[in-house]
């Protein structure tokens, strides 16, 4: 099972539209992951964390 949290906080206070711009994704899309509900890939983990000044970190627990 895999775990992506995104929101407000671990955005850094940044609003979906210029995190939109910057990570060159649909507005539609961050949506979608916001609401648990897109299609989230390893590609676009990495172009949202690059967007918001962060790193993507994986865990196995």
């Amino acid at each position: 099972m895999s775990h992506f949290a995104f929101g407000h906080e671990a955005a850094g206070g940044l609003r979906s539209g210029p995190l939109v711009e910057r990570a060159h994704v649909d507005q539609a899309v961050v949506s979608r992951v916001e609401r648990g509900r897109g299609n989230v890939t390893a590609n676009l983990v990495a172009d949202l964390a690059e967007a918001l000044g962060k790193q993507v970190c994986v865990a196995l627990e």
